[in-house]
This record gives structure tokens, C-alpha cells and sequence, in this order.
């Protein structure tokens, strides 16, 4: 039995079933929504539980998430219960929500009798359709379950926006051409409207802050891009994207992660890739905040000109976020910004509530502060101050704040740290391999360095660009580290850990237990198993368990 909740915010339940014997309810699971962002896309959360017969449940919903500082209740769109396996937390593993996958978080509940379809017993109606989207078919013998898929856009919309401008929905972030259209329909118009030698010194960058949008888990081109980028074709596994399982249960996890990987291939190459080509050919740079969305995050860091972390004042978020610092040093990057100093506070901040904050930020890797908030403020008649504002958010820096005049001794002291940090190449020890699973969460994993030393995350794009250098992993432009520690989920696809077994040849120190299997469907055993087994037993001296 499993059941999903698609609601407008944040939420926890715990879900509870009527027990006529004892004339009580009793818990079944309890279910967590998956964060989606700001917007107008749905919060989902799903979670499978062993079968119960009653005619009553009872959802008891708290608010997850920090939400209850903002709202106090939870605004339901849709229950469901259903009957029959579903994988366990199946929303979230398609794409519907932007929390990282553990994988080692495998579907805890047995696979009930025939509840896998079989490869075989899959038929494409796709052509008994007619124009108006009528099926006609009639099925052979037997019981048939008819499944049809589609897709819409997901509901969210720019913001903020002027009152009086059209609103229009969010651009397709899997598809170049819409980026393109996108981009200059944006900063293309600015460009057009500015004179070039001004827009030179006016126009530094074009950022794409937090991301609050929401999931995103298609684009028309989902077949075509899913074969081209995986190697097999995505038609015969799409009822697995209903929960159901296909084939068996590892294999259709294994169908899931791909089909995510897919995703985070895509936002990266023809989102963040595709602003950030765009942005340099036009004489600026791209940043973004590369957390919290359907992506791999150090993967979608590395393609923009620099990444952007933030720190709260205040707030929730107290320290850097790795995946931010991560991604720009290991992609090389020289600039790694932060959006500072956001947060509640407003005119209560000074130079001297932040210098401690300050330093903390640039302790973890950050060597461009990027000041939250500077609004423009075009009024001079005094009776207009303190003018324009973002209400509450963020520190005001502008001429009408009361020191504004006396902070140049701040600024300076940024300035010059700032430019000490820009000309040094950070130093780290240890390189954390995350896999290359998404949205993968940010940052390093554990087990937390020893007190002194320092480390980055690792994904596979990078991997496979290490080499080895007297000893150490060194990346391209020569930034190295002295060792690699294995994820402790386990999970290595056959062309990671290739590149493992190559850097081990070449004298690397790799540390961390073996991988158990790839989490790819493409290294399914009958592809890959013998050659995956040898490499892992001639590394570490067993054999591994074969692919999830």
C-alpha cells in the first residue's frame, strides 16, 4: 500500500489506519513532503507501507521544514491510496521534488507476488490513438492495466514581477533553444538598450539566484536526449515512473537514477551552460546559486563562470554551502562568490554586527562577497528616505543608510582581502567522491575531515579528468589533493570506476570501502558485471555485489 499528498508548501504527516479489533487508530508511516521551492509547484510527498485493510485513515500534518515561522496550515490538493506495490518514495525519485536521493535508501518493503510487470508484457498503444486522443483497442485476453503518460508545464511563473507586466510561465530549463530565447529576450533587450562601452562598465553579470522554482522532470525531447545520453531507450520503463516496478526492483531503481541523471545532464548543459555561453560571448559573466534544484549541484556550479553560496544573517543558514564552494574549486574556478548579508535585520545590521560573519565566510572558501542588498534609490528630496527597500530582506547598502559614509574602512578591509584570496589557490586534502547521483544534496560527505585539514566534493564529470602528480590527484589547471575517499553508499557506475582503477594504477591513494555495484541501468550484469567484479577485486582484493 503506499499513498502520495501533493500539497502547496512544505509538510510532514504521520498517516494512521482504523483497527476495528482494537477500536483505535494505529500508526502506518510517516510521510515527508519533498521541498520544491517557492513557487507554485506542489510540494509531493509518497511512502510505501505493508498492506492494511480498514475503511478509515486519519493524516495528522505538521509543518516541516522551518515553514510554521510563515505559514499554519497546509493546503491540500490531492490524496491518493493506492493498492499494490509501489516503490517507496517514488515521487521524489522521478523528479518530483529536489531533496537528494540516498541510495542506500533502497524500497525497504518486500516485493509482494506479481507485482513486477514483465518486460515482455508491455505493449506501446502510442499508435491506436486518435487525433483527439481517443484509444481505440481492443486488448486480448487477460487483465490489462492501461497507463497513459503525458505532460504539462509545471505551474510556476517568474517572481518577482511588476504588477502591471505580463506574466508568463517559467522556460523550459532542459530545452537550449528555449534558454536561448529566454536569454534574449531578457538580457538580449538590455544589451539592445544599453550602449556597448556603457553596458562594458554598468553590467557585470547576469545571476540566477537561489533556486525557488520548483521541480522540473520532462522536456519534449526527454526520449530522445534520455537514449543519446544512456545508451537504451526509455519507452519500455515509463510505467516505472507510476511507482510500478518493471523487470524487478533494483532494476527499475536503477532505471529511476538514470532517469534523474538525465535530468541533471540536461539543466546543466542547456540551462546553466547555455547562460553562461551566452553571457560571456556578450563581454559578462553567469553565476548562479547551484542548490536546492532538480540538478547535480557541483555539476551545475562548474558550468557557470563562478558559483554563488549565501549566508543568512540571522537566518537559518549560518555557514557557506559546500556544493557552492565545492564546485567552484574543484572545476578550477578562480571567483567564488556569496550573497551577503541576506536575512531579517534590515536597518539593525552595521559594520561591526557583520565583520565577525565576514571572516567566517571568507575561513570557508569564499573570496567575492556580493553585498544583499543595493537598491537603487533614485529619489533625493530627504522627505524619501530611507527610501527604496526589499522590505525585509537583506542589509541596506546605500547612501541612506546612517553609516553609509562611515563604512569605507569596511569595504576597504573587503577589498583587500578579496584581492589577497583571488591570487592564492586554495588548499585541501581530501577529495570526497560523491557518485553522481541527483539532486545529490550539497557539499562533502561524511566522514568529517580531522580538525585542521580540508576537503572538497567530488562527481564524475571531474574524476575523469584527474590525473596523478608525484603522488597527489591533480586537476588540470594543477590544484591537487592527497587523497580520495570512497562514498559510503556504495554505488559506482562501470565508467567511474574505470577512472578510479586508472588513478590507482598511477599511484593515487584512494581510501574507502569497495563499491558494492553501479546505480546505472546501462551497467546492468550481463554488460558489465565480469569487467566490473575484476576491477574491484583487483583494487580491493573482493569482489563486488554485482549492480543494484
Amino acid at each position: 500500500m503506499t499513498y502520495s499528498i501533493p500539497a502547496s508548501r512544505f509538510f510532514r504527516a504521520d498517516v494512521e489506519y482504523w483497527d476495528d479489533s482494537s477500536q483505535s487508530y494505529k500508526p502506518v508511516v510517516e510521510l515527508v513532503a519533498h521541498p520544491s521551492g517557492l513557487n507554485e509547484c506542489s510540494a509531493m510527498g509518497s511512502a510505501g507501507f505493508s498492506a492494511v485493510r480498514s475503511d478509515k485513515f486519519r493524516f495528522n500534518f505538521r509543518l516541516g521544514f522551518g515553514e510554521s515561522k510563515y505559514v499554519k496550515q497546509v493546503p491540500l490538493r490531492e490524496i491518493g491510496l493506492y493498492g499494490g506495490y509501489r516503490i517507496d518514495k517514488w515521487l521524489n525519485k522521478i523528479g518530483f521534488g529536489n531533496k537528494g536521493i540516498d541510495l542506500k535508501d533502497a524500497s525497504h518493503l518486500p516485493v509482494s507476488a506479481g507485482a513486477a510487470i514483465d518486460p515482455a508484457s508491455i505493449l506501446d498503444l502510442s499508435d491506436k490513438l486518435d487525433s483527439d486522443g481517443t484509444l481505440k483497442w481492443t486488448p486480448p485476453a487477460g487483465d490489462w492495466t492501461i497507463v497513459r503518460l503525458g505532460y504539462t508545464p509545471t505551474g510556476a511563473y517568474p517572481a518577482p514581477f511588476s504588477r502591471d507586466a505580463p506574466i508568463g510561465l517559467e522556460v523550459d530549463k532542459f530545452d537550449r533553444e528555449d534558454a536561448e530565447f529566454h536569454y534574449n529576450k531578457m538580457m538580449g533587450q538590455i544589451k539592445n538598450l544599453v550602449p556597448g562601452a556603457v553596458a562594458a562598465r554598468v553590467i557585470s553579470n547576469y545571476h540566477a539566484d537561489s533556486f525557488e522554482v520548483g521541480w522540473q522532470n520532462w522536456t519534449e525531447k526527454m526520449p530522445e536526449e534520455f537514449e543519446g545520453r544512456r545508451g537504451y531507450d526509455l519507452k519500455d520503463w515509463l510505467p516505472v515512473l507510476t511507482g510500478r516496478i518493471v523487470g524487478d526492483l533494483n532494476a527499475s531503481e536503477a532505471f529511476l537514477r538514470d532517469f534523474r541523471r538525465t535530468c541533471a545532464d540536461l539543466y546543466a548543459d542547456y540551462q546553466v551552460g547555455t547562460f553562461t555561453q551566452l553571457a560571456e560571448a556578450d563581454g559578462f559573466e553567469f553565476t548562479t546559486e547551484p542548490y536546492d534544484g532538480p540538478f547535480e549541484h557541483l555539476q551545475a556550479g562548474g558550468r557557470s563562470s563562478f558559483p554563488l553560496t549565501e549566508v543568512h544573517l540571522g537566518g537559518e543558514h549560518h555557514r557557506p554551502r559546500d556544493a557552492a564552494i565545492s564546485s567552484g574549486h574543484i572545476y578550477e574556478k578562480n571567483l567564488i562568490g556569496s550573497e551577503q548579508f541576506t536575512g531579517p535585520g534590515n536597518w539593525v545590521n552595521h559594520p561591526g554586527s557583520m565583520k565577525l560573519m565576514l571572516d567566517h565566510i571568507y575561513y570557508h572558501g569564499v573570496n567575492r562577497m556580493v553585498l544583499h542588498v543595493y537598491t537603487h534609490q533614485p529619489f533625493t528630496d530627504s522627505r524619501a528616505v530611507p527610501g527604496m527597500t526589499l522590505g525585509v530582506w537583506g542589509t541596506q547598502f546605500n547612501r541612506n543608510n546612517t553609516w553609509w559614509h562611515e563604512a569605507q574602512g569596511f569595504f576597504g578591509y573587503m577589498s583587500r582581502v578579496q584581492a589577497l584570496l583571488q591570487r592564492g589557490t586554495p588548499v585541501a586534502d581530501i577529495l570526497y567522491y560523491l557518485g553522481d547521483d541527483a539532486p545529490n544534496g550539497g557539499g562533502n560527505n561524511p566522514p568529517v575531515p580531522p580538525k585542521g585539514y580540508d576537503s572538497d566534493g567530488l562527481n564524475n564529470e571531474v574524476l575523469a579528468t584527474l590525473k596523478v602528480v608525484e603522488g597527489r590527484l591533480s586537476l588540470p589547471k594543477g590544484k591537487s589533493y592527497s587523497y580520495l575517499v570512497m562514498p559510503d553508499h556504495g554505488r559506482v557506475t562501470m565508467e567511474g570506476l574505470k577512472h578510479l582503477h586508472r588513478l590507482a594504477r598511477d599511484g593515487a591513494t584512494i581510501v574507502g570501502p569497495a563499491p558494492k555495484g553501479s546505480p546505472s541501468l546501462a551497467d546492468a550484469p550481463n554488460q558489465a558485471g565480469a569487467a566490473y567484479d575484476r576491477i574491484v577485486k583487483e583494487m580491493w582484493g573482493r569482489s563486488s555485489t554485482g549492480s543494484q
